[in-house]
């Protein structure tokens, strides 16, 4: 019994869908699904915590960090390669609008560094958190992973600063995060104390 000429033709193409998934799919599946990252500042409270300064002897002083959350909302696909970047960071001018000063992108530093490489596969039940910046009575600092020397990333007194951020893998990235720092350059230990001192919002990337 002769075989219709449309099963054959069938079965070659079920062949060569066959090949190329075993050859292309993961790309293909790359190209047409992506990871849905998102970025986030985890507390606006940050975290109370001490540092211990060098010296003989050395000095334990009060500080309190602030982290980013990296996560990914969806189960397929896992983020690859991913690093939190500081895109741009600008400071309060004469007429109260945003003066660039830096202009990324800059990797971030992993919360707990030592533990992790230094860009992570974020899936979706992953919760990564990296360093934004700490505050101590005598100074808010920014803790990108490097500081090169045109990044002013120790501030004292009143401060005022917008920094945009990044998500970003090698199959996808976050929306761009922005918070503004307002901080009266006053410090207190206490939580709520602190929170009047110092204010940190998310704003519109576009208002700016």
């Amino acid at each position: 019994m002769a075989v219709p000429a449309w099963v054959s033709v069938a079965g070659i193409l079920g062949t060569w869908v066959i090949a190329i998934a075993a050859i292309w799919g993961e790309k293909i599946r790359s190209k047409i699904f992506k990871p849905k990252l998102q970025l986030s500042l985890v507390d606006k409270q940050g975290l109370a915590t001490f540092q211990t300064i060098p010296g003989n002897p050395p000095k334990t002083i009060d500080a309190r960090y602030y982290h980013l959350r990296v996560t990914n909302g969806l189960a397929f696909p896992a983020a690859q390669e991913v690093q939190v970047l500081l895109l741009a960071l600008d400071k309060r001018g004469p007429d109260d609008n945003p003066q660039r000063l830096f202009t990324g992108p800059l990797p971030m530093v992993w919360t707990h560094q030592q533990l992790h490489p230094l860009a992570r596969t974020i899936g979706h039940k992953t919760e990564a958190e990296a360093d934004l910046m700490f505050v101590r009575e005598d100074v808010l600092q920014l803790t990108p992973m490097l500081l090169p020397n045109h990044l002013a990333a120790s501030m004292q007194g009143e401060t005022h600063i917008w920094v945009t951020l990044v998500a970003r893998g090698l199959n996808g990235e976050s929306k761009p995060l922005r918070l503004r720092i307002d901080w009266d350059g006053l410090w207190e230990k206490g939580d709520a104390e602190m929170a009047r001192h110092l204010k940190i919002s998310a704003v519109d990337v576009r208002q700016d």
